[in-house]
């Protein structure tokens, strides 16, 4: 367990952000400053957003390689930005509970639920995991990237995408075997 304030902070390399601004903050997580004191009453709410995005990251990483963890940061952080769903396939996972039994469906990726980031837009309503360290340093500093998509190779890494097309081309490639 953490300690409160800035202890809690520094335990998880972060201690720099709790004399920041909210500004500083919610630039640093990819939150419009514009809006921050609207959405976030606190500082301890917009680190619960920065916490909830790392969560969420975290589950995508342990999917991939985590050399790619800023680079899914900062797809996420884009997604998020220009108002587009996020179409994670972990928080649809997290959704089904103990119905998953392994192999996501296109079924399960269009029934609606508060944690499927396909039919819904923003964040899940509770993170999805405990993010680790990298998780939350990445949700601080996501990868400056025009990406919007990325796809598992299959390998442990993934392919990543400016656009749709694209996208569908690698899915096809790397998910359907060329089909």
């Amino acid at each position: 367990m953490f300690a409160p304030g800035a202890a809690a902070l520094d335990q998880v390399g972060l201690a720099g952000y709790a004399s920041a601004s909210m500004n500083a903050v919610a630039r640093r997580a990819g939150v419009a400053t514009g809006t921050v004191y609207r959405h976030f009453p606190s500082k301890a709410d917009l680190f619960a957003e920065v916490f909830q995005r790392a969560s969420n990251r975290e589950l995508e990483v342990l999917r991939g390689l985590a050399a790619e963890r800023d680079m899914i940061a900062g797809v996420l952080v884009n997604r998020l930005r220009i108002g587009m769903r996020l179409q994670a396939d972990p928080t649809v996972i997290y959704g089904l509970g103990d119905a998953f039994d392994g192999n996501l469906k296109k079924k399960h990726l269009l029934e609606d639920g508060p944690y499927n980031t396909y039919t819904r837009a923003g964040l899940p309503p509770t993170p999805i995991a405990m993010p680790g360290l990298a998780s939350l340093k990445s949700a601080l500093r996501p990868a400056k990237t025009e990406s919007l998509y990325y796809v598992s190779r299959g390998d442990g890494s993934s392919h990543f995408s400016r656009n749709i097309d694209e996208h569908n081309r690698a899915v096809s490639k790397y998910q359907r075997g060329g089909r």
